[in-house]
């Protein structure tokens, strides 16, 4: 198993991966067409990097961070906001509600309690059958090292309080629980790293 910095060429298996390691989530619901645009946007913006974990040649995990979320999503809706709306499309018009969560996605850095660390790990996630073969913790290493290079010393995370194995993950891994908060009528939990 290998580590490998991510790159735009990655974003459709990351997608699928996203989509399968966190079926029930709000993002995957948009289906892997929106999270492929979503993460060539990301990456094609330079708004993010990350890593992948791979057995050979197939991509097994990833993690995608940024410096500052907000400033993510604000330029990714501003630039890539009609090949996203296409891709989201599908998704609205079988459940209409996903509007309000559309919405509050690209507002929830502004309810995460003032928490004043712009930079987050967005997503981290390894395939099914991966898990518990420690890549997780080689990605979060891998990010640990890229933030102090980029000169960052602490950065978030946000996780559904459901989600009891990423809770877990982060506890176990030195998160700090910072924070919880409210999103898509479901409590979530931030999380900081210092690094």
């Amino acid at each position: 198993m290998n580590v490998q910095p991510l790159t735009i060429g990655h974003a459709r298996r990351i997608a699928e991966i996203h989509a399968q390691a966190l079926a029930g989530d709000f993002l995957p619901s948009l289906g892997v067409p929106f999270l492929t645009e979503l993460y060539r946007a990301i990456l094609g913006l330079r708004l993010g990097f990350g890593f992948v974990t791979g057995v050979d040649d197939w991509i097994t995990g990833f993690v995608i961070a940024s410096e500052d979320t907000s400033t993510l999503f604000r330029k990714v809706m501003l630039r890539r906001a009609v090949p996203l709306g296409l891709h989201m499309l599908p998704a609205v018009v079988r459940r209409p509600t996903l509007l309000r969560n559309i919405i509050e996605t690209f507002t929830y850095p502004e309810q995460e309690g003032g928490v004043p660390i712009p930079a987050e790990l967005v997503v981290i996630a390894v395939d099914a059958s991966r898990r518990g073969h420690g890549e997780g913790a080689q990605l979060c290493a891998a990010l640990d090292a890229e933030f102090r290079r980029r000169g960052i010393t602490c950065y978030k995370v946000t996780v559904n309080q459901g989600n009891e194995g990423a809770n877990r993950f982060y506890t176990r891994h030195g998160f700090e629980l910072a924070y919880s908060f409210t999103l898509y009528k479901r409590s979530w939990n931030l999380y900081t790293r210092a690094v």
